[in-house]
């Protein structure tokens, strides 16, 4: 409650100035999680031990203040600009800022929720059109290990992110983005109730350097198995976050 206080703080004050808007994005995270025991709505008494080399399915709902902590980058000069309003290389490329609401499921292993706070920065590649950009900041994360009763086993736990990504203009207020994000949260919990020590880890990786998703335990099967996966479906499964971005 405290960080979603602080956000407002810091936020609501620069929305008058800001391109603000929802966007809403999907990755595949490849994870690595150590379960000690499981209940699903299947059998309440199945036991599920071992670690899994898997991917966790994650949507993201962001709220985001682009040109938020400070005005375009260049305002100067707009007056005699040859370039027409919607186009010019000042408008779209500056400070941003936003917060992301995600969550995430395996089945049986592990569900995440998370909320980030965080500051960046956007380039213009073709103005206006075509923005490279970066994002960086905290992130507070809950891992639910049980799946009937979920207060018997969970951890929260504090982290951070940061990604490179890029975004296309659709259409007018509609952009098409992709990311690219690395994320870690500490292995100690601010709070927990985790009698089995259930964890889970992130595997930050690029598309072309997978894990080994098929659990095989072989050097020589990995190397064959990251060899042989297509690099163009490893885009989706290997971790990039594409999505739609709405401008108001």
């Amino acid at each position: 409650m405290k960080i979603l206080i602080l956000a407002l703080l810091l936020l609501v004050p620069t929305i008058s100035y800001s391109d603000a808007g929802i966007s809403v994005g999907y990755r595949s995270m490849s994870a690595t999680i150590t379960k000690n025991k499981s209940i699903t709505p299947k059998n309440y008494y199945d036991t599920v031990n071992g670690v899994y080399n898997r991917t966790i399915n994650v949507t993201t709902v962001n709220v985001f203040f682009d040109d938020s902590l400070k005005g375009h980058d260049n305002k100067g000069g707009e007056k005699d600009s040859i370039w027409p309003r919607w186009i010019r290389p000042s408008k779209g490329a500056g400070y941003i800022a936003g917060l992301n609401f995600s969550y995430g499921a395996e089945e049986g292993l592990v569900e995440y929720y998370s909320t980030d706070l965080y500051i960046g920065k956007r380039y213009f590649i073709i103005p206006h059109m075509l923005h490279a950009y970066f994002k960086i900041g905290p992130s507070l994360a809950t891992f639910n290990y049980d799946m009937v009763t979920r207060a018997l086993s969970y951890t929260k736990n504090v982290g951070g992110f940061y990604n490179l990504g890029f975004q296309v203009m659709v259409s007018k207020g509609i952009k098409f983005f992709g990311e690219a994000e690395f994320r870690a949260y500490s292995t100690a919990s601010y709070d927990e109730f985790n009698l089995e020590r259930n964890k889970t880890q992130f595997n930050n990786v690029l598309p072309g350097w997978a894990n080994n998703y098929e659990e095989t335990t072989s050097p020589k099967k990995l190397r064959k198995h990251i060899e042989e996966k297509n690099w163009g479906r490893s885009l989706i499964t290997d971790g990039i976050r594409f999505g739609l971005k709405f401008t108001f």
